[in-house]
């Protein structure tokens, strides 16, 4: 699951920590669309969602990921994507602006697939690594969510 992470310049702490939860962790896999930005969800006439570009879709992946990655996306849209890593921090990090709507959800969803809470947050690191290997496969230079995982990075070794 977190191949990404074994191509990526990462700090040896935070890869250690990610073997130590991939260790103690272990996570039912689910089908994820890998690519679940505001861009690929339209409301039809009738009022129902709708999901588009199923290309990075895959039927066995970490549970969570497109979670995470929607709800930072969509309060980038709410920014007019001029700052997503702020807006992913406001979702995420402790006292965020939106981290008091965001945490309950991810703790109600993680509870309806009983996952324990470092099984959570084991797959919320793996849905930015494998978007910032995106990032770099594109090779667009240094993108925003490559500093999300350095942000992450930190966190993990400031704890």
């Amino acid at each position: 699951w977190l191949e990404p992470a074994a191509r990526a310049d990462l700090p040896a702490s935070y890869r250690t920590w990610l073997d130590r939860q991939t260790a103690a962790n272990l996570v039912p896999p689910v089908a994820a669309h890998h690519d679940l930005t505001m861009w690929n969800v339209r409301l039809g006439d009738d009022g129902r969602l709708g999901v588009l570009d199923w290309a990075e879709a895959e039927p066995e992946a970490l549970p969570l990921t497109d979670l995470f990655y929607a709800l930072a996306d969509a309060a980038a849209a709410c920014g007019g994507y001029r700052d997503p890593v702020a807006a992913a921090r406001s979702c995420f990090e402790p006292g965020g602006s939106r981290a008091a709507t965001v945490a309950p959800l991810v703790d109600r969803l993680g509870a309806a697939l009983g996952l324990a809470p470092g099984a959570a947050e084991l797959c919320f690191h793996a849905a930015w690594l494998r978007h910032a290997a995106n990032e770099r496969r594109a090779g667009t230079g240094e993108g925003p969510v490559q500093e999300i995982v350095r942000w992450l990075a930190h966190r993990v070794g400031a704890s």
